[in-house]
């Protein structure tokens, strides 16, 4: 799979892998979230996401209206990381810290 390869059927996803979720494909803005599990009742299931990898969530449903994805590059993956660090050491606890619920 390319990085480029538009995904429409999210049971292809690989948990702990990093997607680019989109509204439509031809969709530039999105949102970072790092596949944990498909859900019967509450859909794809992210164990870290970020619209702007400036703020994140933990272990959340990805948000309704998102039809299609891509998997991230490795330099996207790389900053994702190092946003995701940056944020949790800034309170107090290395992002490598977080609880599995």
């Amino acid at each position: 799979m390319t990085t480029t390869s538009t995904i429409f059927d999210f049971s292809r996803l690989e948990s702990g892998e990093l997607y680019l979720f989109l509204p439509t494909a031809s969709s530039t803005a999105g949102v970072w979230g790092m596949f944990e599990r498909l859900d019967r009742r509450r859909g794809v299931l992210l164990s870290v996401c970020s619209g702007d990898l400036t703020h994140f969530d933990l272990w959340t449903p990805l948000p309704s209206g998102y039809t299609c994805c891509r998997l991230a590059s490795r330099s996207e993956l790389r900053d994702f990381m190092f946003r995701l660090n940056q944020r949790f050491t800034d309170d107090g606890f290395s992002a490598t810290e977080i609880p599995h619920p």
